[in-house]
């Protein structure tokens, strides 16, 4: 029993001596739950794009700026890059679309979140693996404090040259990630291997059978978060090119109500979208299957395509009529209004402030899509949903505790030898 309770109390000693030494800078993620965005699993097909040149219908920008919030008094924070190369599609290729593109990925020191400053690290897509993640590690400094205490960075991925592409890929960090401007998600694959990721059962060597397809990581749910500070009267959400609409002619699109019959002033004035309207799907949303022998059943989720925004207090609003082909369409949740020239639901409360859900409902494999919510898009975690940061104790608090951890040990086993020998 005594040697029981002395190998416990060394055990607390050795453990509390090793956690004053600071791990050294590593390029893997060592936090169990990182931010991700969209997800943080590699297999699921659900991923960022960012497109250019021609052959692909553009509704963002060539670049996406991800802010990195770093919790107050950390020392150190984390980033990772799942499939950051951009090699087109290849056969022996995972995930990305189109020929080879040209990206850069930057972190620049951004307490003015202006997507401005110096930066402090550059890699590009060409130093980047194929379906893996790449993490870095990087110090806090002083010139990325905030107002509260938070020290914030900017990842920025650009597209450095005009190519028909598109790098699908994931972000995940140590710290909260955030994205304040229109982007592009989609459930993709750009490869046989990706189709063996993503339907586990299937194999071709006999043509495409029922089995093939039947199970799959992806099932045209793509979940997306955003966090609303304060109560609002209204919510708008814009959506872009969801190709709503089955091939027989039902459900198809329509010249939405409430929305304006332009192009909205944010999108990019090099993009290919046209003015909203009557803008039926291309391709379709849900095509017309010939088979089960039919390729498109792996790309094929029902129903036709829409999405449903999920409020913090239980309410649930569902978009059954999204953007048609090359359109963006808003939808309204208002308290104000009832005019559906104005609002797509009235509701008789306030929009609460609270962590917000949209979920996309029968979205197809290779349909992207983009969206602009009313806040910034925020990342959620492997284990839940994403949470706003809060002060946490810094490494020098957890330095301060092992060493308290490690005299108590100390005089525990002291204490326990003495009792022994009386």
């Amino acid at each position: 029993m005594i040697c029981r309770v002395i190998n416990f109390s060394v055990f607390i000693v050795i453990l509390s001596v090793l956690s004053l030494f600071p791990e050294s800078s590593k390029a893997q993620l060592t936090s169990p739950n990182p931010f991700c965005l969209p997800t943080c699993e590699v297999g699921d097909a659900r991923l960022l794009s960012l497109t250019g040149g021609t052959n692909f219908n553009t509704f963002t920008p060539k670049e996406n700026n991800l802010q990195i919030v770093v919790a107050p008094n950390s020392v150190e924070f984390s980033l990772g890059i799942f499939d950051g190369d951009s090699p087109g599609a290849l056969i022996d290729g995972n995930w990305d679309l189109g020929v080879a593109g040209n990206f850069s990925y930057s972190v620049i020191i951004d307490p003015d979140k202006d997507n401005a400053g110096p930066v402090i690290f550059e890699i590009f897509a060409t130093d980047l693996p194929n379906n893996d993640w790449a993490d870095f590690s990087f110090p806090t400094s002083p010139q990325a404090l905030d107002a509260d205490g938070n020290y914030v960075y900017t990842l920025r991925i650009v597209l450095l040259d005009d190519v028909n592409t598109q790098n699908n890929f994931k972000v995940r960090s140590s710290d909260s990630l955030f994205l304040d401007e229109p982007f592009a998600v989609s459930g993709d694959f750009g490869s046989p291997l990706d189709i063996a990721t993503v339907f586990p059962n299937s194999n071709l060597d006999d043509g495409i059978q029922a089995e093939d397809y039947a199970v799959s990581t992806y099932d045209g749910e793509i979940c997306l978060f955003f966090q609303v500070p304060n109560e609002i009267a209204e919510l708008t959400i814009w959506d872009a090119d969801f190709d709503h609409g089955n091939q027989d002619g039902t459900d198809t699109d329509t010249d939405d109500q409430n929305t304006p019959n332009t192009i909205p002033d944010f999108a990019p004035p090099d993009s290919d979208a046209e003015p909203e309207g009557i803008n039926p799907p291309a391709p379709f949303d849900d095509r017309t299957l010939t088979g089960e022998s039919d390729f498109f059943n792996f790309t094929h989720r029902a129903p036709a395509v829409k999405y449903k925004v999920l409020f913090p207090d239980g309410r649930e609003f569902e978009n059954t009529n999204p953007s048609g082909n090359r359109e963006w369409e808003q939808f309204v949740i208002s308290s104000q209004t009832s005019n559906p020239n104005l609002t797509d639901f009235f509701t008789d409360d306030p929009i609460p402030e609270g962590l917000y859900q949209l979920c996309t409902i029968g979205l197809n494999m290779q349909n992207l899509v983009a969206l602009r919510l009313p806040f910034p898009l925020v990342s959620g975690t492997g284990e839940s949903p994403p949470v706003t940061p809060v002060p946490t104790i810094s490494e020098w608090g957890l330095i301060a505790m092992a060493g308290v951890l490690g005299i108590i040990g100390l005089i525990a086993v002291r204490r326990r030898i003495r009792v022994s020998k009386i």
